[in-house]
């Protein structure tokens, strides 16, 4: 992989227009013509975890009980990572004294280790949860001490004020959580915690970093913060809360810390937020848009022909990952030329191809049971069936492409409705905008997802928790005991 030290410096003086805007621009002048509710094509869910109803922790002796028992999950599942031989860091001292002093003598505890241990709690009891949340059948009796505990995590680190690489490890924790139960404030008020704390300690500057002991794995961590921060900026404003300028340690991750075709990923992304915040490189010129393209096609021709000479099936869910991460790399570049004069008819064609190929993406991973309703998978399928509306429109499909890619959105959105309600309201907005183009789409239409196209989900080895909790595989096997 290239190594990140080629990025251009940002400057701040640059104020680019998102091009997620412009999508939304188009839409609204498309839904003026046949009247359709704009409303109900647009995700919009800031926050989340605020209005989750939490449940009130039990008494003792159950409360103990229940916290040995989540702490012994934690410890457990550190010691059986599937990479965890090869990608061995921290280990468990730290977290096991904390864990003891909180339960024997807890006013011996700052906040930022109180929070560390909540935080381990939190992700703990909600991974027993995670599958009945994800699928929507939790129900309201179903006790969820979960959210109490990252609220309790979530105010011991407003009371702390001071940097600290226990405070950076609970934040690691709440990352986790805030991202796939929460909305993009919430994980971006993290990050910008997250990132404060790493500057302060100086993680983030290479004569710094190298002050800190070996078993802190400052390098590992500031690599897993890098990460969620491009990951978050790439679906929302492009912007990252740490500037690259800010910054002169090599945020590669370390080997075996993600797959190899998700560090890719990581840094084709990264550097085209670097250059979109940097002034002096436009991202809008054709010899730009054609390198970068050029750059990762081959690497997505190893991805699609991967599965037919790699073996182990979980590859697939990886290889999945990664097409969907270059496709919307591919929106994010044509999409400023969708109104431009000469070049919209290319933009149109490449934005197209993009967009079947992610919403496909989205059929594979249902197929192994690898679809995370989460608000960046929710929200990146929405955009998807914005320009699907807008790439039928400047016709770019034929109607029988449109009706396949118009009902498996409608298929995609179904699997997130029990997770997300707003899903409801979405699902008859796309229905609506079809109809315009004379589509009839329905939940009773339903396509079935045949898996022998992508494997069978059986041979898939589910990874151990916490180093996966489905994010895309952001925080996969991360060396976090």
């Amino acid at each position: 992989m290239p190594p990140f030290t080629l990025y251009q410096p940002e400057s701040p003086a640059t104020r680019r227009h998102n091009p997620l805007n412009d999508v939304e621009d188009a839409l609204a002048l498309w839904c003026a013509g046949p009247g359709v509710r704009m409303s109900s094509l647009v995700f919009k869910v800031e926050a989340r975890l605020t209005d989750l109803p939490s449940t009130p922790l039990p008494l003792e002796p159950m409360l103990g009980e229940l916290e040995d028992r989540l702490m012994a999950q934690f410890f457990e599942a550190s010691s059986n990572s599937i990479r965890g031989e090869r990608t061995r860091g921290v280990d468990n001292t730290l977290l096991r004294s904390l864990y003891g002093r909180y339960r024997r003598v807890p006013s011996s505890l700052t906040e930022d280790q109180r929070a560390m241990v909540c935080a381990a709690l939190c992700i703990t009891r909600y991974d027993e949860l995670r599958r009945t949340i994800m699928d929507g059948s939790s129900g309201l009796d179903t006790p969820r001490e979960d959210i109490i505990y990252y609220q309790m995590a979530s105010e011991a680190l407003l009371k702390w004020t001071h940097p600290s690489l226990t405070a950076v490890w609970a934040i690691f924790y709440l990352i986790v959580y805030a991202r796939e139960l929460g909305g993009p404030d919430e994980t971006r008020e993290l990050i910008q915690r997250w990132a404060w704390h790493i500057t302060e300690l100086g993680l983030h500057r290479a004569e710094t970093a190298e002050l800190y002991q070996p078993h802190g794995n400052v390098l590992a961590l500031f690599s897993a913060y890098f990460y969620s921060d491009v990951f978050l900026a790439h679906m929302t404003n492009l912007r990252t809360c740490l500037p690259f300028n800010a910054f002169d340690i090599d945020p590669t991750p370390p080997p075996g810390m993600f797959p190899e075709c998700l560090n890719q990923c990581l840094f084709f992304t990264a550097k085209f937020l670097a250059d979109f915040a940097n002034d002096s490189v436009d991202t809008q010129s054709p010899e730009y848009i054609a390198t970068a393209e050029a750059t990762w096609m081959p690497i997505m021709r190893e991805l699609r022909h991967a599965k037919d000479t790699e073996g182990p099936k979980v590859k697939i869910a990886w290889s999945a990952w990664a097409q969907m991460r270059y496709n919307w790399l591919r929106c994010l570049l044509y999409i400023p030329h969708m109104q431009h004069p000469i070049y919209a008819p290319n933009a149109y064609t490449a934005i197209a191809r993009a967009v079947e190929q992610i919403i496909y993406t989205y059929v594979d991973l249902v197929s192994i049971d690898q679809l995370n309703t989460t608000w960046p998978q929710l929200q990146r399928l929405v955009i998807a069936g914005q320009l699907l509306i807008l790439c039928y429109d400047a016709g770019e499909f034929h109607k029988r492409e449109a009706q396949t890619l118009f009902q498996l959105l409608i298929d995609m959105l179904l699997q997130h409705q029990g997770a997300w309600p707003q899903t409801s309201d979405l699902i008859a907005g796309f229905k609506s905008a079809a109809q315009v183009f004379g589509i009839t789409v329905s939940p009773d239409l339903t396509l079935p997802f045949d898996p022998q196209f992508v494997g069978n989900a059986d041979d898939i080895p589910f990874c151990q928790f916490p180093y996966d909790l489905g994010l895309d595989f952001e925080f996969l096997e991360f060396p976090l005991l």
